[in-house]
């Protein structure tokens, strides 16, 4: 995917936000040769980058005190996060370590198993009766914004983790089938390698006349933002430690980032007709 189009799509996500979310089956019809899943990718990062901006804005006495008031009269949070056009589950973040005096272990324990929210103590001036509606309150919340929230609820990192369990599960399948031997990140770790990329060849590849000598996975679009905030040291130490490598970002990626000479971008798995293979020399 080429600059001028990655912007093009942001700008209609941004367009097309109605509260936190754009309608993304419009932008889809706009962009029908945009996966889908990619068209979530970059929504999802577009995303996280608002609520980074925006969220020091919310989290401040100032702001927080009232958005308290409003739960105690018994407005849910899931309703209120519309107003300040925050995330369910971020608002509830924040509420929830403010009305429990609790830190944000016990607050990402609570959003994973809203029921964890009963067992905590409550304020002493609250009566026994008031204590338990208040906690059954909050959990009924919980649930509900991790019912809603299309990006940060625990519900959905649990399935980016599995999403990118199976495309390095899909990697080291190909690599298999294409009878490319290789080791893999728990392989290299067990040989002291401390930061290892998915699989390590034993013998390099060649894709599209690019030298590989390592491949690394990742279930994610990559913008520019991406690529040098999560991706560049990352990728510049492998090509220190292993030499050039190649890096598969399955959601796509923009074009314009793939100029380093020893980090190879690319959006899938090569075809058999772009792979060479060198000749491996049977020691004596």
């Amino acid at each position: 995917m080429i600059q001028s189009v990655y912007d093009d799509i942001c700008n209609a996500l941004k367009a097309s936000s109605k509260d936190q979310y754009p309608d993304m089956d419009a932008i889809q019809r706009r962009y029908p040769e945009v996966r889908y899943d990619t068209l979530l990718s970059i929504n999802s990062q577009e995303c996280t980058r608002r609520v980074q901006a925006s969220i020091r804005r919310v989290y401040t006495e100032t702001n927080l005190a009232p958005l308290e008031k409003r739960f105690y009269a018994g407005e849910s949070v899931a309703h209120m996060c519309h107003s300040v056009k925050i995330p369910p589950c971020v608002l509830m973040r924040m509420l929830l370590a403010r009305i429990m005096g609790v830190g944000k272990q016990v607050v990402s324990k609570c959003l994973k198993d809203p029921t964890h929210v009963l067992q905590l103590p409550c304020d002493e001036s609250l009566s026994a009766g008031d204590a338990e509606e208040l906690k059954l309150r909050l959990a009924a919340d919980i649930e509900l914004c991790n019912a809603t929230d299309e990006v940060f609820s625990p519900y959905v990192d649990v399935l980016r983790t599995n999403v990118g369990r199976e495309f390095e599960a899909e990697l080291e399948s190909r690599l298999r089938a294409a009878s490319i031997w290789f080791r893999g990140e728990e392989e290299l770790r067990e040989e002291g390698q401390a930061k290892t990329p998915d699989v390590k060849l034993d013998v390099p590849i060649a894709v599209r006349s690019r030298l590989v000598h390592w491949i690394d996975s990742k279930a994610s679009f990559c913008d520019q933002w991406t690529y040098k905030t999560k991706g560049q040291d990352q990728f510049q130490g492998y090509v220190n430690r292993y030499g050039a490598g190649m890096v598969i970002y399955w959601f796509g990626f923009v074009e314009e980032l793939n100029t380093h000479p020893d980090i190879f971008l690319v959006d899938g798995f090569p075809e058999e007709e772009d792979i060479v293979r060198l000749p491996m020399i049977a020691s004596k």
